[in-house]
């Protein structure tokens, strides 16, 4: 009768929280041809602050590089694949630097250490230290909302929003 009276029913948003803390820019920021170009997905990245990568939201870990250490791949809510990539060209280092803190199949939450890194032997190494989020698989085509140009604090704030 009163149709107006009835209670909007809200839409859920999956968020993602900054992976590591630091400086939050664009994908097109990142001075590589792979990812600024979007050649894997569309993203963003962090300049960190720290070395120590964190889950930014409840998932399971598809995919690890055992040999390199360099880069996680996430399953998340609402069909949602991402690639967490930390440096540029860091996968010639063979592992040098990097400590995983997972493993392939593993659930994590929101906030788990995934992965170790050394920035100093990264930069020694000629590399850069830039912290890649690419989504890899978006099944549902989720509109992706992204929070760059600004600084983040790990496993606080909102980088992503879908």
């Amino acid at each position: 009768m009163f149709g107006f009276l009835k209670k909007k029913k809200e839409v859920s948003k999956n968020e993602l929280k900054a992976f590591v803390t630091g400086k939050a820019i664009t994908i097109e920021e990142v001075a590589d041809g792979v990812f600024s170009e979007k050649i894997l997905g569309d993203g963003m990245a962090i300049w960190p602050e720290e070395g120590k990568l964190y889950a930014p939201a409840d998932g399971k870990v598809v995919t690890v590089m055992e040999d390199s250490k360099h880069a996680v791949g996430l399953e998340l809510a609402g069909g949602i694949q991402i690639l967490l990539h930390v440096g540029i060209d860091t996968v010639e280092m063979n592992g040098k630097g990097f400590t995983y803190h997972i493993s392939e199949g593993q659930d994590v939450k929101m906030g788990d250490l995934l992965i170790e890194f050394d920035r100093e032997v990264i930069q020694t190494e000629g590399c850069k230290d830039v912290v890649v989020m690419v989504v890899v698989e978006n099944n549902n085509e989720c509109a992706l909302e992204m929070n760059t140009g600004c600084a983040v604090t790990a496993k606080d704030s909102v980088i992503l929003s879908y």
